[in-house]
């Protein structure tokens, strides 16, 4: 048996107690799915094999239903980039807050999603927006102080399984600082006139627009 801290006060509650509390899992445990005909209970016995406590648990619908939805982000020196993919979103909700992120919306098939995200740093959350698309919700945030890399987007260091690097727009942006705050409204821009069924521009995409523009000055 592996051996780990155990809290002093645990000493103090009788064996059938313990086994029930919230520092271990309760023997014979089984949760009722809501809609089913009849409750399931669990006993968690005594010493001498008889039942001393019995509870009956429901999970609320809204913890079986909800679920998270894919994200990708990705750092600039200004700017952090946090994308929400999902298609066909309606009932778009986002809040973005000077520590946080929290996101909900249903997708196409009427699945709640819902995401909420403790960010590294501080950012500014006045000078921060969001802009939808079809396949997406892309969030502008600016960061709190500039010209400083983020080594990861939440504040403890553990990624959710939902949550990953965008490395298609990942690069080494020292030297970027002038052009990247056109970009960000550059990209906005082509956000708003995107069709529903296409997929948003990449930030390489505005690299090609800008080439594109220096050659016709050209």
């Amino acid at each position: 048996m592996a051996t780990g801290h155990v809290p002093p006060s645990s000493k103090a509650f009788p064996d059938h107690i313990r086994r029930a509390s919230c520092w271990g899992r309760p023997q014979g445990l089984k949760i009722a799915v809501p809609g089913s005909e009849s409750k399931r209970h669990w006993v968690a016995g005594s010493r001498h094999g008889k039942s001393s406590l019995s509870h009956s648990y429901e999970a609320p619908p809204q913890l079986l239903c909800r679920q998270h939805a894919r994200t990708l982000w990705y750092d600039r020196p200004k700017y952090v980039f946090v994308e929400f993919c999902v298609e066909d979103s309606t009932d778009v909700h986002v809040l973005i807050e000077d520590h946080r992120i929290v996101f909900s919306c249903k997708n196409a098939d009427g699945v709640e999603l819902y995401n909420e995200i403790e960010f590294y740093a501080k950012v500014n959350s006045k000078d921060s927006q969001d802009k939808r698309s079809g396949r997406s919700i892309t969030c502008f945030v600016r960061k709190w102080k500039e010209k400083v890399a983020w080594p990861r987007l939440t504040k403890e260091d553990i990624r959710p399984v939902w949550l990953s690097v965008d490395f298609d727009n990942w690069r080494d942006w020292e030297g970027d600082e002038e052009v990247e705050l056109a970009q960000v409204e550059h990209y906005a821009e082509l956000l708003k006139k995107v069709s529903t069924k296409r997929p948003p521009p990449g930030m390489d995409d505005l690299d090609d627009d800008s080439d594109s523009a220096d050659a016709t000055s050209n």
